[in-house]
């Protein structure tokens, strides 16, 4: 016996027992569930972006060229003295001003347009109605004014937020975890998503009339930032003992 099969025999059971061990081992796939939390937060829009042209028309282009240059010389003037204003100009064009001549049966020209058009960024808040009201009157008009949060804030208050969400999903997936009976999770995958908010309307506010200048008030208002943390976790298995009515 000693020479005999018995070693095999032993060989064969050893290997049995570790796939048996092996079979054990081998997680068994748990539970996946979706979850989603958002943080959000009141921000004071702290940048302005005006948009605003300058315009004439008559019969002479040359003329009509170097009075819209003056007019920005001058707009580019006033805004040099402003802190944290920044101009880029966005446009230019010369278009003719034509009729159609019905006894001709043609298009007649009456003359020539000129215009520029620029978007102003500024962060001084306060400043804002005096130099408005200034580059109004050197020959702007105003296109469109609308308030926003900066990218510096932006970018600190959404890693805020994300933060503050991803706590909130912690939170809510521990609870999903602790009402199932099982004490762990596990997360599986996650996304970010971020509301940027539109551009704050203007409020315009009413202006005595004897008011010493016709700065016009304005009111930069709010925006909401949200951000929502969305994913799935995986929970362990867990056999529940059913329970007959």
């Amino acid at each position: 016996m000693r020479n005999g099969y018995i070693p095999g025999l032993i060989v064969t059971m050893t290997l049995g027992a570790l796939a048996s061990a092996s079979a054990l081992a081998k997680p068994v796939p748990g539970a996946e569930v979706s979850l989603s939390a958002q943080a959000r937060a009141m921000v004071a829009n702290d940048q302005v972006v005006v948009d605003y042209r300058i315009e004439a028309s008559g019969r002479h282009p040359d003329a009509l060229r170097r009075q819209v240059n003056g007019e920005s010389q001058a707009i580019d003037a006033r805004l040099a003295k402003e802190v944290g204003v920044m101009q880029a100009t966005t446009g230019r064009s010369i278009e003719p001003i034509e009729h159609y001549d019905q006894t001709a049966r043609r298009e007649v020209n009456d003359g020539w347009r000129v215009a520029q058009s620029a978007e102003i960024t500024a962060s001084h808040l306060a400043a804002v109605p005096h130099w408005l009201s200034a580059i109004e009157t050197d020959g702007a008009r105003i296109d469109g004014l609308h308030y926003r949060v900066s990218d510096a804030t932006m970018a600190a208050t959404k890693e805020r937020l994300r933060l503050e969400a991803i706590h909130e999903f912690r939170q809510q997936a521990a609870m999903v975890a602790g009402a199932l009976g099982v004490a762990s999770f596990r997360i599986v995958s996650l996304t970010d998503n971020v509301e940027i908010p539109t551009p704050g309307p203007v409020r315009f506010m009413a202006v005595a009339m004897n008011a010493p200048a016709p700065t016009p008030a304005l009111d930069s208002g709010d925006s909401t930032v949200r951000v929502t943390v969305s994913g799935q976790i995986e929970l362990p298995a867990k056999i529940y003992a059913a329970k007959s009515q």
